[in-house]
């Protein structure tokens, strides 16, 4: 093949792995615990640790995921490696490789781990394989969410929603190998997020890993606009851009729970709390005028009352008017009482009306 046409393949080609190739280079957080004891130089251990961070590119790049063990007890070594779900042999082999240099450089622990954007390797002189050991070691949290507080709780609730049905998928479905990356759509924008457990641990333990990680995402990172939690067995990320290249598992919200429903019951309860307080603005209304009409009209009553001893003087109506705060006694029935009554049978008789104009019934005093 002409070489020139080999160039030119090549130099349309390499563009398309160089994020994946500067992604396998950046280092996120290393893990080397002082009380875990530190090795020496030239030692046994060192000897067997060299072996093993040696043997894990290789190895590694075959399904994404490796672990092993190099020599004989007290100087044991036991090792892990995993590469992101979505990156090919070649992105794994380079990106294990930078962080075994990278961690033998910079640790002389006995134990430690150190995570890349696209793996991870892990040391001990314990045994490790197929413990879950949940320890957060990293929290990436980036931009403010929404200021808005009904969609800032929608948000959180439209994410747990999405890691919830990723994290079953990526514990309960074996083709998967622990690893799954799904969308959500959010008003006019879409979350993505991912989920990984190293594939040595049972699946009800990548299930109780997932979900430690998710009340540790709801506490820390869910108001923000992006973050990525790392442990020893599981990891979890999300963000307003894609930044998987796997095919990713699209989800949507059910509508009858989104933003513009809690709205509509935001509006409910404002209604609700409203019609109650103006029923009762009407009912003080009420009685404020009953009683400033009682105020005006039972002093008179009291001044027609039939004994002298039971009427008011007119100092006492002047007070009783002017003060509202002084009580009012009750009038007795006054002296003179005129009633009408129509009897039933008087309706029928022949002659109702003396005048012929008016039904007329005279009671005496």
């Amino acid at each position: 093949m002409d070489k020139d046409v080999v160039s030119a393949k090549l130099f349309l080609i390499i563009p398309l792995f160089m994020p994946l190739i500067l992604a396998s280079a950046e280092l996120l957080d290393i893990f080397c615990p002082n009380d875990s004891g530190s090795y020496t130089l030239y030692s046994p251990f060192e000897n067997n640790l060299k072996q093993l961070l040696e043997s894990l590119p290789s190895n590694t790049s075959v399904t994404g995921f490796y672990h092993t063990s190099i020599g004989d007890n007290p100087y044991t070594v036991y090792g892990q490696a995993l590469c992101r779900g979505d990156v090919n042999s070649t992105v794994c082999q380079t990106c294990i490789w930078n962080a075994s240099q990278e961690i033998l450089t910079q640790c002389k622990s006995e134990d430690a781990m150190i995570w890349f954007e696209l793996c991870q390797v892990r040391y001990s002189y314990q045994m490790f394989i197929s413990l879950m050991d949940y320890t957060v070691k990293y929290l990436n949290n980036l931009g403010q969410n929404s200021s808005d507080p009904v969609l800032a709780v929608h948000y959180n609730e439209v994410l747990a929603y999405l890691f919830n049905n990723i994290s079953t998928e990526a514990s309960n479905d074996p083709s998967k190998r622990m690893f799954v990356t799904g969308e959500i759509k959010l008003s006019t924008e879409t979350i993505y997020g991912l989920v990984q457990c190293t594939r040595d641990i049972p699946e009800d333990d990548c299930n109780s890993c997932l979900l430690s990680a998710l009340r540790d995402f709801e506490t820390c990172c869910f108001s923000l606009r992006g973050g990525t939690l790392l442990s020893r067995n599981c990891n979890m990320r999300f963000e307003a851009y894609q930044f998987y290249s796997a095919s990713s598992l699209i989800l949507t919200y059910p509508s009858s729970e989104g933003y513009y429903s809690l709205k509509r019951r935001n509006r409910m309860v404002v209604v609700i709390t409203c019609v109650p307080l103006l029923v009762l603005a009407v009912l003080g209304g009420s009685c404020a005028v009953y009683h400033r009409r009682k105020k005006r009209t039972q002093p008179g009553l009291l001044c027609v009352q039939e004994d002298p001893a039971d009427r008011p003087t007119m100092t006492s109506v002047a007070v009783l008017l002017g003060n509202e705060s002084v009580p009012l006694p009750e009038p007795k029935h006054p002296a003179l009482a005129i009633s009408r009554l129509i009897q039933i049978d008087q309706l029928s008789a022949a002659n109702p009306s003396v005048n012929e104009l008016t039904l007329s019934n005279v009671s005496p005093r």
